[in-house]
């Protein structure tokens, strides 16, 4: 399961976290910077890595848990990733329009197809009608949620408040040559 979490992170959030763990050794100006972002729900991983400091890893076999029980359910894991999902993806709002607009390509070809048994005398009585009435109004509904989905997905970027980079100044002639960290 969690190698397919990391797979669908990934291809979702255009992101590698494989062989990432919640396990770190952050310099001052890595924790100063999580310490600044203003969001309430982080998944450290993920936020750790969107920085984007330059970083090492050291490889390691995990070993057998030796005492005890996880407290993390099956349940929990899935809140988890789903968390960590839309935390760095706006995709899945996305991909409702792909299929709004995938439904209404099916829904044509099933209505021209209903249309044509209607003309041929080989339709049920009303059957044409409730087919493509459903079809299209359903497609158009998935459309018009998608587009609602892409400006949520605005407004969701938005209200995180993330910065769009980091600057780190040092004796800069703004600060009189003191040797002060400013993050934006």
């Amino acid at each position: 399961m969690a190698h397919s979490f990391y797979d669908l992170f990934g291809i979702l959030s255009g992101m590698n976290i494989k062989n990432h763990s919640d396990f770190k050794l952050l310099d001052r100006k890595v924790v100063e910077a999580y310490c600044a972002m203003p969001e309430k729900k982080r998944f450290f991983r993920g936020i750790i890595h969107w920085l984007g400091f330059s970083s090492a890893q050291i490889p390691f076999e995990v070993p057998e848990r030796q005492h005890g029980v996880t407290a993390w359910s099956r349940f929990k894991l899935f809140k988890f990733s789903f968390t960590a999902l839309t935390s760095f993806s706006t995709a899945p709002l996305q991909i409702i329009t792909f299929l709004g607009v995938l439904c209404f390509i099916i829904s044509f070809i099933i209505g021209s197809l209903a249309l044509y048994h209607k003309y041929m005398g080989s339709a049920v009585s009303g059957f044409t009608t409730v087919i493509l009435l459903i079809l299209i109004i359903g497609s158009l509904l998935m459309i018009a949620l998608g587009v609602i989905g892409i400006y949520i997905a605005h407004i969701y970027d938005e209200v995180k408040r993330r910065p769009d980079y980091l600057i780190d100044w040092k004796r800069s002639h703004l600060n009189n040559g003191k040797n002060k960290k400013y993050f934006i």
